[in-house]
């Protein structure tokens, strides 16, 4: 008999866990469901016999250089799934810098016969995918859905092969670097329409970030649970009401909105697959059944729904308008002061573009209903309290029990 879980909701305590960094809670939400498909492994998924979804996520935080404290997020999630007890059941990451051909070889070296399971948590999307970007999105693409005997030949290695690849991503970058070197194949070929871009460009000021008492117990009962995660095996299910209410859910919903993103319009195409990953990991936070409940596909739907608005600024450098980046700043100098004067708003961007280049883009913003123009050449943003409020949203797991620790582990 296996070790009893000691969270209530292995989410919730991470939310509580992570409260006190400078790192944005939304940062530290998406870093903790890599973090339990990292556990997972390919040791569970769905079958819907025609096809399985299985546990992995391509998770990459976006945000501008230095803003929104990327790397700490990334750092405390794989030090807690590094301090994953070994109860015969080893967890294998990749190295930070990679290629294909690395790659392949470390999953194919794996041990474990029943799955070649690999999870990379790094701070830098462009160290990974390294000198050939467009050869590794390519090859993730391809590995992304885990279909077993995955096989390459290649003029100078030969056959490469991996029997069961399962290949976990949670990284990050900036939407410059995106923008200047994310290959067309990555939005035409699909490796953005199977990844999670989670935008966020606040943080949070804390001196001195301190652990409490609690949260160094929350800690050890955090690892413990990953622990009984990474130990289950087997096929998860949707319970009867859940399966009526996905099945409803996505022969009803519109697959891609009017107003999408051209750039994102894939991921719309595959927003099923994510919602099913997504409740998964919400399933196994709570639980060992093995059981989707509806409220954990509900509360997938939710969330997905609030960073999908951040997405379309995480490529706001992705694109033919060499003004891209130039659009996104001046509507985020706008949107952080509240109210800006033109004179600042000059002050602020001759550097990069000219006084009438100015002029189109505030036009531009205008038009677009971003910005609003008031007396005295004064400008306004029209988007309502960014700071915080997505943030708590995103961490409300709808109808899901408390992280913190069960009674007899208090």
């Amino acid at each position: 008999m296996g070790e009893a879980r000691r969270l209530d909701n292995w989410l919730k305590g991470y939310q509580e866990f992570t409260e006190g960094t400078e790192s944005p809670a939304i940062f530290h939400f998406w870093t903790a469901i890599g973090i339990i498909a990292g556990a997972a492994q390919r040791k569970l998924m769905m079958d819907a016999d025609y096809f399985q979804v299985h546990t992995n996520q391509y998770i990459i935080l976006v945000s501008p250089p230095g803003r929104s404290r990327k790397s700490t997020a990334l750092r405390i999630g794989k030090g807690i799934l590094k301090g994953v007890p070994d109860w015969g059941q080893d967890i294998y990451f990749s190295t930070q810098a990679s290629s294909v051909a690395a790659l392949v070889k470390q999953m194919s070296s794996i041990p474990t016969k029943e799955h070649q399971s690999l999870t990379l948590v790094g701070s830098e999307l462009g160290t990974f995918l390294g000198k050939n970007p467009m050869e590794m999105t390519d090859f993730l693409v391809d590995i992304y859905d885990c279909e077993p005997d995955w096989d390459k030949q290649t003029v100078g290695r030969g056959l490469e092969k991996i029997p069961s690849p399962w290949f976990n991503l949670i990284t990050a970058t900036t939407p410059n670097w995106m923008g200047e070197n994310l290959p067309k194949t990555a939005t035409e070929g699909g490796f953005v329409s199977r990844t999670l871009f989670i935008f966020e460009d606040t943080r949070r000021r804390v001196a001195f970030p301190q652990l409490s008492e609690e949260q160094k117990r929350i800690r050890k009962h955090l690892i413990h649970d990953l622990a009984c995660i990474a130990r289950l095996k087997g096929l998860i299910l949707f319970s009867p009401d859940a399966k009526e209410f996905y099945k409803d859910w996505y022969e009803n919903v519109n697959a891609i909105p009017a107003n999408a993103d051209q750039r994102i319009t894939g991921y719309y195409e595959r927003r099923h697959i994510h919602v099913l990953k997504v409740a998964m990991a919400i399933s196994l936070a709570e639980s060992d059944s093995l059981i989707l409940e509806q409220r954990d596909i509900e509360t997938a739907i939710a969330i997905l729904s609030e960073i999908e608005p951040g997405m379309r600024r995480a490529f706001s450098s992705v694109g033919k308008n060499i003004y891209s980046t130039d659009l996104e700043r001046i509507k985020t100098q706008i949107c952080e002061a509240g109210t800006l004067t033109y004179k600042r708003l000059l002050s602020a961007n001759i550097f990069s573009i000219e006084k009438t280049e100015l002029d189109k883009l505030l036009d531009a913003l205008e038009a677009m209903g971003e910005i609003e123009r008031l007396k005295g050449n004064i400008f306004k943003s029209t988007e309502e309290g960014r700071n915080g409020k997505r943030e708590s949203a995103v961490l409300r797991l709808r109808g899901q029990p408390t992280g913190k620790p069960k009674p007899a582990d208090r």
